[in-house]
C-alpha cells in the first residue's frame, strides 16, 4: 500500500469528496460542510492509501484545533473486511503526524465509513 500525505485545506478537500460521497451518500452535505469548517479553523492532514494500481483504498483525516488538541476525525475504507488492517495503518499515520506537531492531547474516535 502506498500512503500519500496531504495538508488539508478547502481546495484539497475537493479531491476526496467523491470518496466521501460514496461512503456517506445521505450525510454527504453535512459532512462536506463539517470538513470545510475544520479546514478553515485548524490544521488538517489527509492520508490516502493507494493500491499499486493507484486505486484509493482508504482516506483518513485528522485535525488540530486552536486549543492545540489533535483529533482523528474520519476514516473512509474501501471494502473494510478485505482491508481490515488498513484502518489501523491510516490511523497510525495520522497519530504520528499529531505527535510530531506536539499537540497537548490526541483524541482517537473517528467516524468510520466504508465504500
Amino acid at each position: 500500500m502506498i500512503f500519500n500525505y496531504v495538508i488539508g485545506n478547502e481546495e484539497l478537500l475537493e479531491d476526496i469528496y467523491p470518496i466521501v460521497e460514496l461512503a456517506v451518500s445521505k450525510d454527504f452535505v453535512k459532512i462536506k460542510e463539517e470538513l470545510k469548517e475544520k479546514a478553515l479553523w485548524g490544521s488538517m492532514r489527509i492520508v490516502m492509501a493507494q493500491s499499486q494500481q493507484e486505486e484509493i483504498m482508504g482516506v483518513g483525516l485528522a485535525t488540530v484545533n486552536n486549543q492545540n488538541t489533535g483529533h482523528v476525525d474520519y476514516l473512509f475504507i474501501k471494502n473494510p473486511v478485505e482491508n481490515r488492517n488498513l484502518k489501523d495503518e491510516i490511523q497510525e499515520e495520522l497519530v504520528k503526524w499529531l505527535k510530531w506537531l506536539k499537540v497537548k492531547s490526541v483524541t482517537i474516535d473517528p467516524q468510520e465509513h466504508s465504500y
